[in-house]
């Protein structure tokens, strides 16, 4: 790797640890469970014997179904909300990312572009001062 190389490479790796040391994230470790209320089985009435309920049971049978039945609609509305959040955030986070990811890009290339025209600068300094061709110092 001739010494171009090298400084570019070395001003990158400068300049990536520099972005990264300074950069802020507001993503944390642990995204949060849901905090639904599961349906609870045990309200669904147990299977008796063969002999017909009386009137009192069999409405207590419904009334706990339909309890069921409740629950079960509040728990499928909570875990969509949840999880129609939970993709939001996520979104959020990867355009988040991405513009991070993009500022450090255009940082760098300008960096580089910048270090690039100072070592056309030194080498026309070399060049000028000791005769020697700038292909001759591009391998050096």
């Amino acid at each position: 790797m001739g010494w171009k190389q090298e400084v570019i490479a070395a001003a990158a790796m400068i300049l990536l640890h520099a972005s990264h040391a300074n950069a802020q994230t507001s993503v944390t470790d642990k995204y949060p469970a849901p905090r639904c209320g599961q349906p609870h089985f045990e309200v669904l009435p147990q299977a008796e014997d063969a002999k017909p309920p009386d009137q009192a049971n069999a409405s207590l049978n419904d009334y706990a179904a339909r309890q069921y039945n409740r629950e079960v609609e509040a728990y499928d509305v909570c875990m969509r909300k949840y999880i129609a959040k939970a993709n939001r955030d996520a979104q959020r986070i990867r355009t988040e990312a991405n513009k991070e990811v993009q500022r450090i890009t255009d940082n760098a290339n300008a960096s580089i572009a910048t270090i690039r025209a100072q070592i056309r600068k030194a080498t026309a300094s070399v060049k000028k001062i000791s005769n020697t061709p700038p292909d001759a110092l591009a391998g050096k």
